[in-house]
């Protein structure tokens, strides 16, 4: 499992062509990991956050052993783990 918070994004990060942007983007850290690397380490989660345009966003990616691993499962989780904590997510995959 890998977290990271890169915090508060500085103005300009948030201002790819000089104007605000209404969202931010976070990139895997490991685009092009192998399905049978994560099969042989035991799956990965990554959830990396920080905070933009007064807005906190994460990024989250996940390989589990025991689950079907698509987008819909994915969305369905975290949807449900914000549940918990009466936080409604915008997910866009």
């Amino acid at each position: 499992m890998t977290v990271s918070n890169i915090g508060d994004l500085p103005p300009a990060g948030n201002r790819p062509d000089g104007t605000d942007a209404d969202y931010v983007y976070m990139r895997n850290p490991e685009p092009d990991i192998k399905k049978s690397t994560l099969e042989h380490i035991g799956g990965q989660l990554f959830v990396g956050s920080g905070r933009g345009h007064e807005k906190i966003f994460f990024r989250i990616s996940a390989y589990s052993l025991d689950r079907e691993n698509t987008k819909d499962d994915l969305r369905e989780v975290v949807s449900r783990t914000f549940a918990e904590f009466d936080l409604i997510a915008e997910i866009d995959c």
